[in-house]
């Protein structure tokens, strides 16, 4: 093979590695986005859990099932963020600790908050 062709491979596999870098990167990017949003979406929990409290409290009578039924929301949203925060550990080459959900790097041994084995 000749040195224009051995050029061309080169460029070749650079472009590849170069394209396989930039999707990682709109996919950690995506997830970032889903991420925000699903905290956006706890912190609306939130503000609606204060608001049926300050009523409840204002008429004296809280609706203690509709608040139930907000608190269960704001749970699946948490167990959401936590499944999406480690898909984008994941995606970074990290490690999430199935003790006490810290991310750690990619080569660790033990968790760097509670020592935990990976």
């Amino acid at each position: 093979m000749g040195t224009f062709e051995n050029t061309v491979v080169k460029a070749k596999q650079i472009i590849d590695a170069t394209g396989a870098k930039i999707g990682n990167a709109i996919d950690i990017q995506k997830m970032n986005i889903n991420l925000t949003k699903v905290k956006m979406d706890i912190c609306d929990c939130y503000e609606q859990l204060g608001k049926l409290y300050y009523d409840g409290v204002k008429a004296d009578k809280l609706d203690t099932e509709q608040m139930d039924d907000v608190i269960k929301q704001i749970e699946l949203l948490n167990d959401n963020v936590r499944e999406l925060e480690a898909e984008l550990a994941f995606a970074k080459g990290e490690t999430v600790c199935d003790e006490c959900q810290t991310v750690n790097s990619g080569d660790s041994k033990f968790c760097r908050k509670c020592g935990h084995q990976l």
